[in-house]
């Protein structure tokens, strides 16, 4: 279908930058960097106005980062998503804007990411930054297309932003903090967008498109409980490492522990309304972590 080029519609692109569903997708991206930058900051005694302006820079670019990624991955994507039926209406598929169109508003976007990092960075953090925009965001769609991993890749991708913001604050890679806890974060992102990918199981079948929900099959919960107990360890080993406290631990991991046992023992993986439901709150979920690291460092800083 050929788009109108009559009149100019502003609404097209809002929907290829999935502003409509703000803030859900940016917390994911959002999450690992505030999670990083919160323990650097407890490890470091970052005064709360440096925090607050590190969060702040932080927010920001997960919000043009995430835009910027779902205009690509629909460009990308748009001949898988005119097969799939929770997708075909997205702005490419559907007509409502051209190739050459969305290909020009990706330049735009990641024109600004460039020039925020540039502005907001510290030069020690550009590799690490870099690399999380591209291979790792930049290459994901290739990922469906040769593997049945792409949630794995994407999970690599959203701990780059753990290793950039603790980066920016401490000037440093500890890898005995951010090795086990960008692992959790992987851990993380497999089990929500596995869930998430149930949505389109049937459809990714027919069309030839990898994902874990597929490889898993009919072994889906147990493989996903197994990711969550390598979440939880991950999250563990990571706050000793860092010698968090009690925040940490009983409200950050006992938080994690609750959220995930009742979204693996509830979730009903044949039912695509709960599966949105249940990734959703994934994003809840980051909150309560945040706010127990957020206690570790008010307890530490103004003791």
């Amino acid at each position: 279908m050929a788009p109108d080029s009559s009149a100019f519609s502003l609404r097209p692109y809002l929907q290829l930058a999935r502003v409509g569903r703000f803030p859900l997708g940016t917390l994911f991206i959002f999450w690992p960097c505030a999670w990083g930058a919160t323990m650097a900051a407890y490890r470091s005694s970052l005064p709360p106005v440096a925090l607050a302006r590190n969060i702040a820079g932080l927010f920001i670019a997960s919000c043009l980062v995430h835009t910027t990624i779902c205009t690509l991955n629909d460009i990308c994507d748009r001949e898988i998503d005119a097969q799939v039926e929770r997708t075909r209406k997205r702005p490419l598929p559907s007509g409502a804007i051209s190739v050459q169109a969305a290909s020009i508003f990706l330049l735009i976007q990641t024109a600004a990411c460039l020039v925020l990092l540039y502005v907001l960075a510290d030069p020690v953090v550009i590799p690490a930054a870099l690399a999380g925009f591209f291979p790792f965001h930049g290459l994901y769609p290739l990922a469906k297309r040769i593997t049945n991993w792409p949630q794995l890749w994407l999970g690599l991708s959203a701990a780059a932003g753990l290793v950039v913001a603790w980066q920016q604050i401490t000037k440093s890679i500890n890898l005995d903090v951010i090795g086990p806890f960008s692992f959790a974060i992987t851990c993380w992102i497999i089990i929500y967008d596995t869930i998430y990918a149930m949505q389109d199981r049937s459809d990714d079948l027919k069309a030839g498109v990898g994902s874990t929900a597929v490889l898993f099959g009919a072994h889906i919960r147990p493989i996903l409980s197994f990711f969550a107990f390598c979440l939880v360890s991950g999250m563990i080993f990571a706050g000793l490492s860092n010698r968090q406290g009690p925040g940490y631990f009983i409200i950050g991991v006992g938080s994690a522990i609750i959220h995930l046992t009742w979204q693996l023992t509830t979730v009903d993986f044949d039912n695509k309304e709960d599966c949105m439901n249940k990734f959703v709150s994934n994003g809840t979920m980051g909150y309560f972590i945040w706010g127990g690291m957020l206690i570790d460092y008010a307890l530490k800083y103004f003791q």
